[in-house]
């Protein structure tokens, strides 16, 4: 993704955010960890049975990244999910507080 689109998106998400009235849906960033790796899921593809997940995106930054990021770009409300509570997931990174 160029730097200007992605700049035109993080600033379209941040205008959301403040002027969404009360009680409307607003965008919560998210980082999902799955075996140590910040990844984006197919929904619907993790069970606790058969196949592992579809990926349709993997990460080379730490979370740490990510959540630095957001907290920069004036993205409140994120959260993380740990997808299945491996030593590699754990062992992740801390995530910064505050903000």
């Amino acid at each position: 993704q160029a730097a200007w689109t992605r700049g035109r998106d993080i600033a379209r998400a941040r205008t959301v955010a403040r002027r969404a009235p009360r009680g409307a849906m607003r965008f919560r960033p998210c980082i999902d960890i799955h075996q140590g790796q910040v990844k984006q899921i197919v929904g619907g593809t993790l069970k606790d049975e058969g196949e592992g997940p579809v990926t349709n995106f993997e990460a080379t930054q730490p979370s740490g990244f990510f959540a630095e990021r957001y907290q920069a770009d004036g993205l409140p409300g994120g959260h993380v999910i740990m997808l299945g509570a491996t030593p590699e997931s754990r062992a992740a990174g801390p995530m910064p507080q505050g903000g």
